[in-house]
């Protein structure tokens, strides 16, 4: 569970409605995710080479870095970060055994690089850190924004 110690915060985020409470969760859990997804990138370039490498489908050309994507539940109360968008990254995460073909021809292996795991590793407690400030800076800029509006009409 997130704890907040700052009590004007708190309070600001009580008089929220729950709309605007739940706005305040997804953008501080989208701003989370994208420090995971950011290293995860990081880590992928690091371990597989030709990372650049366009894939063409029918919906267009793309890396495959474009595979690793976040998602935000609908409700607020989590995110997930995946590598599964590109079918190609679960064999660079985990691996392949030998190939071969049915005649016996070698088709190789590729060695698991486990680019998510340690992005994960290495971010996991810088983001559990920020998440706090996260949470504080979006309701202080949904509360701001709140008052401005509320100011904008009273003037009338």
């Amino acid at each position: 569970m997130i704890e907040v110690d700052n009590k004007k915060v708190l309070n600001l985020f009580a008089n929220l409605s729950s709309k605007k409470q739940t706005k305040v969760y997804k953008q501080a859990l989208t701003k989370a995710t994208n420090i995971l997804v950011k290293e995860t990138r990081n880590e992928l370039k690091k371990g597989v080479k030709n990372i650049n490498t366009v894939h063409t489908s029918s919906s267009g050309k793309y890396s495959l870095s474009r595979g690793i994507q976040r998602k935000v539940w609908k409700n607020g109360e989590g995110a997930t970060v995946t590598i599964l968008g590109d079918y190609r990254l679960k064999f660079f995460e985990n691996g392949t055994k030998i190939r071969k073909t049915r005649k016996g021809y070698n088709r190789g292996t590729i060695k698991a690089q486990h680019f998510f795991d340690r992005a994960k590793q290495n971010k996991a407690k810088d983001i559990q850190k920020q998440l706090n400030d996260l949470i504080t800076n979006s309701i202080n800029k949904i509360a701001k924004k709140w008052l401005k509006l509320v100011k904008q009409y009273t003037n009338y």
